[in-house]
């Protein structure tokens, strides 16, 4: 397969359809650009890599290094099916620190994919040190796997922004990690992103994020039904936008409109908060758990910061307070209510858009 251009980033290589994706891998540190839609449904036939679908982009030591522009085409149909390999999407991993990895633009539909450990429908996994930009691109359709599974990343690091899923994301008994767009974030910084579809899992389950460690999130929303397994007795750590905030991690500017059923450390936004922050966020959705639960955040360790914080106590039918504070459905849809919220630059309230409740004005709404 050979294809126009010179891999720069004056000159990118072209790509216009599936056997130019597969040139990708043999060009792992150049830039490229998706000149048109590409269908790539051909990775579903059962005689295509042996029925295992489409092998992700980066089998090497140090995954992809280069830059993609999808030039905002959308490539549809992707199919992966590897349950017994870790770090599964259409991007096997980002591993160097050498150069900025850039991916702009560029939507998968359709997906349908399987892995282990490590699974996302854009990358499996990013382990460079918060070298890597992700920006305006997006993802719809199934992604299974067992630990760090997420929509768009299994694992993530760097910066992710204008950015959403709408996924149905399944993790198997045991797994640790799941969300509808990163299943577990370490140092990365997350800006007006969103997800909507399903969650399932069994330990830190979010709508948005699994988990994060250490992150910085601003302007972003879920809105997904979360669930934990039904098939096992424990479950914890289950948000309906994220599951387990900790080491450090700041989230300002954020809700979930998410539904919420668990068993244990179950909450509207987070499910359990240790040494973070969360300011100026909120919560409607319902929560259902038999366990230790709350409107806002279950459970909260270490040195934690909640202000400014509310959730919905009728569509929520919680009461508690102190991790979030409780407000009628008639209360949060009026801005007069949120102290210290910026309804100028940052946030909005109209009956008609979000079913009147606030929605960020930089981040589209439902």
């Amino acid at each position: 397969v050979s294809v126009a251009g010179a891999g720069s980033v004056e000159n990118p290589y072209l790509i216009h359809n599936l056997y130019g994706l597969m040139y990708i891998e043999t060009h792992l540190d150049a830039c490229f650009r998706i000149e048109n839609d590409i269908d790539a449904s051909d990775t579903a036939d059962p005689t295509y890599n042996g029925g295992e679908g489409w092998l992700p982009i980066g089998q090497t030591e140090t995954g992809f290094s280069g830059k993609i522009d999808g030039n905002d085409k959308t490539i549809s149909g992707l199919y992966i099916n590897r349950p017994n390999e870790d770090f599964v999407g259409f991007i096997k991993s980002i591993r160097t620190a050498v150069r900025q990895v850039l991916i702009k633009d560029l939507h998968l539909t359709g997906v349908d994919m399987i892995g282990r450990e490590y699974v996302g429908g854009l990358i499996g996994g990013i382990t460079a040190d918060d070298t890597s930009l992700i920006e305006n691109c997006s993802v719809t359709g199934h992604i299974a796997g067992t630990s760090s599974t997420g929509g768009m990343f299994g694992g993530l690091r760097g910066t992710v922004t204008n950015c959403h899923t709408d996924t149905i994301v399944s993790a198997g008994v045991g797994a640790w990690y799941t969300g509808g767009l990163a299943g577990f974030a370490s140092s990365a910084t997350i800006t007006k992103c969103f997800a909507f579809g399903s969650v399932t899992g069994q330990y830190a389950v979010g709508g948005l994020l699994g988990t994060t460690e250490g992150c910085s999130i601003n302007q972003c929303y879920a809105f997904a039904d979360v669930n934990s397994l039904t098939e096992v007795a424990e479950s914890s750590m289950i948000g309906g936008f994220a599951g387990w905030l900790q080491a450090g991690s700041t989230v300002a500017d954020c809700y979930s409109r998410s539904i919420v059923d668990g068993k244990n450390s179950v909450a509207g936004f987070c499910g359990q908060l240790a040494d973070s922050t969360v300011e100026r966020c909120y919560s409607t959705g319902a929560v259902t758990s038999s366990g230790t639960h709350g409107g806002f955040i279950a459970l909260t360790y270490g040195i934690t910061s909640i202000t400014h914080c509310y959730y919905d106590s009728d569509t929520s039918q919680c009461s508690d307070t102190g991790n979030g504070d409780p407000m009628t459905t008639a209360e949060m849809q009026d801005w007069e209510n949120y102290n210290e919220w910026d309804f100028t630059a940052v946030w909005n309230i109209s009956p008609a858009i979000n079913d009147g409740y606030p929605y960020l004005r930089n981040t589209p709404a439902e």
